[in-house]
């Protein structure tokens, strides 16, 4: 019977547990640089028009694609984990803007990186709703 319990719990907790992990991603609109531009701008007071002016050639570089990317979003930045560097490299291989990727990107945060479930593409927001 002990054993049957355990069966049972454990058959519903795999049931239940994707849903629940699911309704704790966390959404964050922001703009896609890779890691060694954000090292060179991230104690600026304002680095925003020099992460708007990130290009995809830049970004795409050797070195960049190995430091990985990040989100700069509220004046704030974040690292993306191992999936969200690796959905970062694809979507700029893809994409045919040359700079300014505004992006969705849907996880969990970790510290101060986030663990990446979606990224997207977004319309850049109008200079009043930055």
């Amino acid at each position: 019977m002990y054993l049957l319990r355990i069966i049972v719990c454990t058959i519903l907790f795999a049931a239940i547990a994707p849903a629940s992990m699911a309704a704790n991603l966390t959404h964050w609109k922001g703009y896609l640089v890779d890691q060694s531009c954000r090292a060179s701008v991230a104690g600026d007071q304002d680095p925003l028009g020099f992460v708007r002016a990130q290009t995809r050639e830049c970004a795409l570089q050797p070195s960049c694609r190995k430091a990985g990317y990040s989100l700069f979003t509220a004046g704030k930045w974040y690292s993306l984990d191992k999936n969200g560097n690796k959905l970062a490299e694809k979507y700029l291989l893809d994409c045919k803007r040359s700079k300014s990727f505004y992006m969705l990107v849907e996880g969990t945060l970790i510290g101060n990186t986030i663990n990446v479930a979606k990224l997207s593409e977004q319309a850049e927001p109008s200079s009043q709703e930055k």
